[in-house]
C-alpha cells in the first residue's frame, strides 16, 4: 500500500512494547494501548502540529479511560476463583499477563493440535476444571464446538477486535470472570 503513496506516513504503534513469542495481539492489553496512544499522538503532533492541542486533549481523555478501564479489570481478576481461561486461538497472552491469569490455548503458531495434541489438551482442561473455551465467531468456530462437547461444556464466544475499545474490553472481561468463576 506504501508504495502506491508515497507521501503515506505509517507509524508503528507497538514502538516501546516488548512483543513475546511474536504475539501480534497487544491491542488486548489496556496497558500497552497506552503506549499506543502516545505512539499514535506523537505521530499525529509531528504530521499535523497545527491540531496539536486537539490530539493532546484526545489524547488525556482516552488514557484516563484506559488508566481507569485498567484498575477495573484489576479488581475483577483479583476476585476469580481460577486463573486459567481455556481458548481456541491464542490471542489473550498479554491480557491474561497483566491480570495474573493463564490461557490455555488450542491452536499452536496458527494451527490446529494433532489429534494426541488435542487429547493432552482435553486432559489438562478437565484436571484443570474446564469446561467451556473462548473463542471468537471467526476462529475455529466448528473445532472449538467439539471440544467443548468433549469437555461437557459449551463455547463462548468473544470478539478480539473491539469496536468501542472501552466498553468492548469490559464486556470480554466480564465474559472471562465468568467463565473463571464457574
Amino acid at each position: 500500500i506504501q508504495s502506491a503513496n508515497a507521501d503515506m506516513v505509517v507509524v508503528d504503534s507497538s514502538v516501546g512494547i516488548e512483543i513475546i513469542d511474536g504475539d501480534p495481539h497487544i491491542w488486548l492489553s489496556p496497558r500497552l494501548v497506552q503506549v499506543q496512544v502516545e505512539n499514535i499522538y506523537r505521530a499525529l503532533a509531528q504530521n499535523d502540529p497545527d491540531n496539536i492541542l486537539y490530539y493532546q486533549y484526545n489524547k488525556e481523555r482516552f488514557l484516563a479511560e484506559l488508566v481507569d478501564l485498567d484498575q477495573e479489570l484489576q479488581g475483577y481478576f483479583t476476585q476469580v476463583e481460577r486463573k486459567t481461561f481455556l481458548v481456541y486461538h491464542p490471542a489473550w497472552k498479554y491480557f491474561a499477563r497483566d491480570y495474573g491469569l493463564q490461557e490455555l490455548a488450542v491452536e499452536r503458531e496458527g494451527k490446529e493440535p494433532s489429534p494426541r495434541e488435542l487429547a493432552l489438551l482435553i486432559d489438562q482442561a478437565r484436571e484443570m476444571g474446564l469446561k467451556n473455551i473462548l473463542t471468537s465467531s471467526y476462529h475455529g468456530l466448528r473445532y472449538a464446538r467439539g471440544i467443548a462437547e468433549e469437555l461437557g461444556g459449551e463455547v463462548i464466544i468473544i470478539n478480539p477486535m473491539p469496536v468501542d475499545y472501552i466498553e468492548d474490553m469490559r464486556e470480554m472481561a466480564q465474559r472471562i470472570v465468568r467463565e473463571l468463576n464457574s
